[in-house]
């Protein structure tokens, strides 16, 4: 099959559609990346708008946003779009392609958003002793750490948290870190009073 014959010049009078995409000219295909509008959570697929289920990721599960993040980071993107549209790949694939791209803008700009929160309020750097123990070694249970920390190691809560809002697990998590540096500065105190006296 040879390529869709857009230009540069043409893709606003025909818009191509997320089908089409691939048989595009590299140049078109840079073109239109560069170009993206504003965020948009909204698909228009023909006269029907479609709304995302939710209006910002904070309200998600926990255990969706972890499937959301797993799906982003694996470039499966129809898997997104059906857990946060409904719709079916066919639909997906009739979409304009610049309204696909603005959602994907508004997904990305949701997932930037939490980590960037995270960022500021959970960074948590291991101690010398903690790397020289072995606490790297923890990364391969991924966000189950943060599970088993919150359920202190009950899996029968696991659920609990799991299908809690994201939004409730952050603030949460949140406390824990202020009272883990709040202990480590009691601690620090303490022990400069012990060796003073």
């Amino acid at each position: 099959m040879g390529k869709v014959k857009y230009t540069i010049d043409s893709i606003f009078d025909k818009r191509p559609k997320v089908k089409d995409y691939a048989f595009l000219d590299d140049e078109v295909q840079e073109y239109i990346k560069m170009i993206i509008p504003k965020a948009n959570p909204n698909l228009r697929i023909g006269r029907k708008v479609i709304e995302p289920r939710i209006k910002s990721f904070w309200s998600l599960k926990w255990i969706e946003l972890i499937e959301i993040r797993h799906d982003y980071e694996n470039e499966d993107l129809l898997s997104i779009f059906k857990n946060l549209y409904g719709v079916s790949e066919k639909k997906l694939l009739n979409l304009d392609i610049f309204n696909y791209f603005s959602s994907i803008k508004w997904i990305t700009n949701q997932l930037e958003d939490i980590a960037e929160s995270e960022k500021e309020n959970l960074n948590y750097e291991a101690s010398e002793e903690e790397k020289e123990a072995g606490s790297q070694e923890f990364e391969k249970y991924d966000y189950y750490v943060t599970l088993d920390g919150l359920t202190n190691g009950d899996s029968t809560k696991e659920e609990f948290y799991l299908n809690k809002s994201y939004e409730y697990i952050f603030r949460k998590l949140c406390l824990l870190n202020d009272k883990r540096m709040f202990n480590e500065k009691m601690q620090e105190i303490v022990s400069r009073k012990n060796k003073r006296n």
